[in-house]
């Protein structure tokens, strides 16, 4: 997979146990485009491997797929690997879809809903039943889209308001968290 440097469409890629088809091998074909999935990340075992994806530099996917397997769960995980592990998967700016599916961690990164993402319109988390806290920016997204707040602003604490750029999310789905109630807001026609 490594020697494939000019792929550009590959729909999924299975992490497995092995160096030689672990997640490090998804590093060199940077020019990757359109919809892609990881699946098996509960194979990732150092948080390092996932660094070596390069995930960041796929400015082509637009839409992207992380998911650990249900039923995988080891009754030891180690939440501060399984919160790096999304952490250095964490993909380039253009992206406008993003599903994090089984995700083992107890909180997510906090790249997600961040401002630097301003094209991303959907997100979904789902079956992530150890996370218990959503990263404070999308906090913010969920409460603005929730409100019906055009302006973003935000009473912050010790009174000052501020303006944030958060991305204008059409659909933001979250299901089966633990300590959440299922919530789902979508916005527009589309």
């Amino acid at each position: 997979m490594s020697k494939l440097k000019d792929l550009q469409i590959l729909s999924f890629y299975i992490v497995g146990k092995d160096e030689e088809n672990g997640i490090g091998e998804l590093g060199e074909p940077v020019n990757l485009r359109g919809s892609f999935r990881i699946e098996k990340l509960e194979n990732v075992v150092k948080s390092g491997e996932a660094w070596k994806a390069r995930m960041v530099d796929k400015k082509y996917i637009s839409n992207l797929c992380l998911e650990w397997s249900s039923g995988e769960d080891s009754d030891t995980v180690d939440s501060q690997i399984e919160k790096d592990i999304p952490d250095k998967l964490k993909p380039a700016n253009d992206l406008k879809d993003l599903t994090i599916k089984g995700y083992r961690g107890t909180m997510f990164p906090h790249w997600i809903g961040q401002s630097w993402y301003h094209k991303m319109t959907k997100l979904e988390l789902s079956g992530c039943k150890n996370c218990w806290v959503l990263p404070p920016s999308l906090e913010l997204s969920w409460r603005s889209c929730h409100s019906h707040n055009p302006s973003n602003n935000y009473q912050l604490k010790g009174g000052s308001v501020t303006t944030l750029q958060l991305p204008l999310f059409k659909q933001i789905l979250v299901t089966r968290l633990l300590h959440n109630k299922i919530l789902k807001k979508e916005f527009g026609d589309n």
